[in-house]
């Protein structure tokens, strides 16, 4: 089994999250636009920290996803639910035309952008590592050197014809003594931040 569907319960377009995270520094590397409009995402699942590769496609309030490498029906129903979060529609938003006709400042912001809703990181495991990496540096270095790191590390999720650079998987950050581009304090950090994904805390 490698395909699940979500249902959006309220106003969702897979197009304007596409535009957003193919537009979105922290995702460089990790999601693209196909020639056919599926939007294709690399990430780390929450269960296992294992590289997967899903692409995307909506049809009416039905976004359909399909994984680039056979998996388990639990697999599958673990990363639809992780997908669903990192693209909001695991939040009823049928009530927020009702906030737009109660309030003019909504009302424009729906109407500027219909179907938007907050897209996410893949995994507070992720958001993490890119929290340290872009310390006092400047995005697209943060970017490269995580793109680096999945190479290094063997991170690298591969799927659609493409390839896809998630966070380094906890185990293997581990490994990693030092880095270029990255001071000892920060691999010091990344390291804390690898121990408490093993260890279930994130």
């Amino acid at each position: 089994m490698t395909t699940f569907q979500i249902t959006a319960r309220g106003p969702y377009s897979l197009a304007s999250s596409a535009r957003f995270l193919c537009g979105f520094t922290p995702a460089q590397g990790a999601s693209a636009t196909l020639a056919d409009g599926r939007l294709v995402l690399g990430f780390l699942d929450e269960s296992g920290y294992v590289p997967r590769v899903v692409a995307l496609t909506q049809r009416g309030d039905v976004v359909s996803g399909e994984l680039a490498a056979e998996a388990s029906a639990h697999e599958v129903e673990a990363v639809a639910r992780q997908v669903a979060r990192v693209l909001s529609l695991d939040h009823d938003a049928r009530g927020l035309a009702a906030i737009g006709d109660r309030d003019p400042v909504v009302a424009g912001l729906l109407a500027a952008s219909p179907g938007f809703r907050p897209v996410c990181f893949p995994s507070p495991y992720e958001a993490a590592v890119w929290g340290v990496l872009a310390q006092r540096v400047a995005m697209p270095v943060a970017a490269s050197i995580k793109q680096r790191l999945a190479v290094a590390t063997e991170t690298v999720a591969e799927g659609f014809g493409r390839s896809f650079h998630p966070a380094p998987a906890p185990a293997r950050l581990l490994s990693v003594e030092r880095f270029p581009g990255l001071t000892e304090e920060k691999i010091a950090r990344l390291h804390a931040v690898a121990r408490a994904a093993l260890d279930g805390r994130l």
